[in-house]
């Protein structure tokens, strides 16, 4: 069951009566003059597909237009989404730019530090013990390196908080491409079901009766390429 942008499961495509009573007329009235003609040479009938009738055509360029003002739907409603991946790829850029940073700056502080930075005095320490002093480096090394660590933590949760909302997106677009490869595709099956009752009526009125059906069925509609393709377009 496909589902409209808000949620809601779409309506089902009604074949109403007025339709209906539409298709067998046209199709009785088609089949007692003739139409279409029957080629000598089957061979030839693929010039037929434009249409083999017109009023057959006219239901095949009905669902055309049906199919692209879906596509358009599609596309508006793709379009913002579209344009918020775009600032969050851009956003996740830049957050592996800061990652790189940060651990570049942290592989410049190691994990253990060497005496020079251990026996630095400032000019307090002068006079003061050695093992003071060491265990004071030592301590002020080990809270600038975890600060340091703390940066690179935050950008890396930072960056991947970001692919999560770029998998939410494409998976929105995703998913919007699905529901219109769906409507698309119910509306080539309510179309073919009206080709089928005009068919069958226009066979059954034809003077060479069941003969025109390969004709006839050179002209059926088919699935834009977008759906044929694959039920889903993702913009990339």
């Amino acid at each position: 069951m496909t589902t409209s942008p808000a949620g809601r499961p779409a309506k089902p495509v009604r074949y109403g009566p007025i339709a209906r009573i539409s298709d067998r007329r046209a199709g009785t009235t088609d089949g007692r003059s003739g139409h279409p003609t029957v080629p000598a040479d089957l061979d030839v009938a693929p010039a037929l597909r434009g249409g083999a009738t017109p009023y057959q055509e006219a239901l095949n360029r009905t669902f055309l237009d049906r199919a692209e003002r879906e596509r358009l739907q599609a596309d508006i409603d793709i379009a913002p989404i579209s344009e918020q991946r775009e600032r969050v790829r851009a956003q996740i850029a830049a957050a592996d730019e800061e990652v790189a940073e940060c651990r570049k700056r942290l592989d410049a502080v190691p994990e253990t530090p060497d005496d020079a930075v251990l026996n630095k005095r400032n000019a307090l320490e002068r006079d003061a013990d050695e093992i003071l002093v060491r265990t004071r480096r030592h301590r002020e090394y080990a809270a600038h390196r975890a600060r340091l660590l703390a940066g690179e933590q935050q950008a890396v949760d930072k960056a991947r908080r970001l692919r999560i909302e770029e998998a939410r997106l494409t998976e929105a677009i995703a998913a919007r491409e699905r529901i219109a490869s769906v409507r698309v595709r119910r509306l080539h099956q309510h179309t073919r079901r009206r080709c089928a009752t005009y068919q069958r009526h226009l066979v059954h009125h034809h003077p060479d009766g069941p003969a025109v059906i390969p004709v006839l069925d050179l002209a059926l509609p088919s699935l834009p390429a977008w759906v044929q393709g694959s039920t889903q377009r993702i913009p990339e």
